[in-house]
């Protein structure tokens, strides 16, 4: 099945792309003990904020790297 190519589908809602989401939403978990409540959303991806979510620089740039990496997948 072809899928529309738009931002939304290529950042967040191609499947492959939320496994990677929710992979990396876990790993950032397991390593930072300050993440337990964090997540991810289409909103953070697309247009790095979104209500009830505080990011910081290193986050932000984790965000930025993972787009670049799914962009040049």
């Amino acid at each position: 099945m072809v899928e529309n190519q738009t931002i939304e589908h290529l950042f967040y809602r191609c499947q492959r792309v939320m496994q990677f989401w929710n992979a990396l939403t876990v790993l950032i978990q397991d390593k930072c003990q300050h993440a337990h409540n964090l997540r991810i959303d289409e909103k953070l991806v697309i247009f790095g904020m979104s209500q009830g979510i505080m990011t910081d620089q290193g986050l932000d740039k984790i965000i930025m790297w993972s787009k670049f990496h799914i962009y040049k997948s």
